[in-house]
């Protein structure tokens, strides 16, 4: 049986079809894995990153306003060294309008620990560096530092955390926390 040049082309046209569809098919494979590789890449970076976190202010005595205590604990994968915490007030006023105004970096007590471990932590304290009562405070407003470096990667980062005060209408003092934006790689800087 002889196939006709028509045939033949017909043939001829279906195999590159399929050899364009084998190669089309293999260059999405390649893209995928590529995809799926760099994805699982970070997915490990991630997972490995320095995560701490510290707690919501803890009141030791009502009759001082800095009288706290904050917590400080690594929730990271692994640990983290040289770590320092810094107390940057914003703003701090009694209510005839004296006080301390923006800028001022100050270290506070049990402020730096060698290694912290996964799961470990420790509780700084800002009460010694101003004694004023809640009755006469203004305006109060400060950023937590944490400084410390990591294994992964090995320089100094940062993490913050800014605290506001807000009298509610009984009187009572309460201190609201969100993130702070600050370098996260570097010395600390205010």
């Amino acid at each position: 049986m002889t196939k006709t040049p028509g045939q033949i082309a017909r043939q001829e046209e279906a195999k590159e079809i399929r050899a364009s569809s084998g190669r089309r098919k293999q260059r999405i494979a390649e893209v995928l894995g590529t995809v799926a590789t760099l994805l699982g890449i970070l997915t490990t970076f991630f997972s490995f990153f320095p995560h701490l976190t510290s707690s919501d202010l803890i009141q030791m005595d009502s009759t001082r306003i800095l009288s706290f205590k904050i917590d400080i604990t690594n929730d990271g994968l692994l640990p983290i060294f040289s770590v320092k915490s810094f107390l940057a007030l914003k703003e701090i006023t009694n209510k005839v309008g004296g006080g301390v105004y923006g800028g001022r970096l100050m270290d506070l007590d049990n402020c730096c620990v060698s290694r912290l471990s996964p799961g470990d932590g420790y509780t700084i304290s800002p009460e010694r560096l101003i004694q004023m009562s809640p009755e006469d405070l203004g305006n109060a407003d400060f950023t937590l530092t944490v400084s410390y470096i990591p294994i992964f990667p090995p320089v100094r980062m940062n993490k913050c955390v800014h605290y506001k005060k807000h009298l509610d209408i009984g009187g009572s003092l309460h201190w609201f926390r969100s993130p702070e934006s600050c370098h996260l790689f570097g010395p600390v800087i205010w």
